[in-house]
């Protein structure tokens, strides 16, 4: 029990930098815990804005080649093993908590979160070549 309250007391400041104004001023467990859903499910949305923005672009930068459609393959093929990737590493990061508890599930939202802006900051390079 004394681990769980660490690691929602340690995902205070990963919560409330991500989401500034409505997680600016968390202090309960429940808060961290909302705010760290609501991280995870706005890095989600950027995400898949992001990546339906790279298909369309390597569609339009290749218009008819096959070139493009090959591209359009192997993106998302990265983008399905990213996810298990993702998946897998919060795994381990969230191990520490008790499955079913609230630190578990906040550390897993942080973890999500964090990765996916990383993804999508990766999708926004991948079209500056195009």
């Amino acid at each position: 029990m004394r681990r769980e309250v660490l690691l929602v007391l340690m995902a205070l400041p990963i919560a409330t930098s991500a989401q500034e104004g409505a997680c600016g001023q968390v202090s309960t467990s429940q808060e961290v815990y909302e705010c760290s859903k609501a991280a995870r499910m706005a890095a989600d949305r950027a995400l898949n804005s992001e990546y339906r923005r790279v298909l369309q672009a390597i569609l339009k930068a290749y218009r008819s080649d096959r070139l493009g459609k090959e591209l359009v393959g192997q993106v998302k093929e990265a983008q399905l093993a990213w996810l298990r990737l993702r998946d897998s590493d919060c795994a381990v990061e969230s191990f520490i908590a008790e499955r079913g508890t609230m630190a578990h599930e906040t550390t897993w939202n942080n973890c999500i979160a964090r990765m996916t802006r990383e993804r999508t900051s990766y999708l926004s390079r991948v079209t500056e070549g195009l």
